[in-house]
């Protein structure tokens, strides 16, 4: 990745994938989102030893903030759909760690 045209598409890369996740949560595939996450990271990741390297012209910037604004708004969105599932699962675990401590305690009566 040493021009601005590669950079670039691997920033396109990355909101193509956030857009993905974003498509994954909105149907509750949250293992498909998590695996999409894992590969977000990775191109993130490769991005960012080479991204102050490459010099850009201000059209090349202005689409480079354009994309990573992109990747901000589906990321919040994407925060706004597993925020709740998130706080759900942390119920059922909470409640199961509950009902464990209360069978240690009293021993299991079933």
């Amino acid at each position: 990745m040493n021009s601005a045209t590669e950079l670039l598409s691997h920033y396109e890369l990355i909101a193509g994938l956030t857009q993905n996740m974003l498509r994954a949560a909105r149907d509750g595939d949250w293992d498909g989102l998590i695996e999409l996450e894992k590969q977000y990271r990775a191109r993130v990741d490769e991005l960012k030893p080479v991204d102050a390297q490459v010099p850009l012209d201000d059209s090349q910037r202005a689409r480079k903030h354009a994309v990573i604004r992109r990747i901000l708004d589906d990321d919040a969105r994407i925060r706004d759909l597993a925020t709740p599932h998130l706080m759900h699962l942390d119920r059922l675990l909470r409640s199961s760690h509950q009902r464990r401590a209360l069978q240690e305690a009293y021993g299991n009566s079933r």
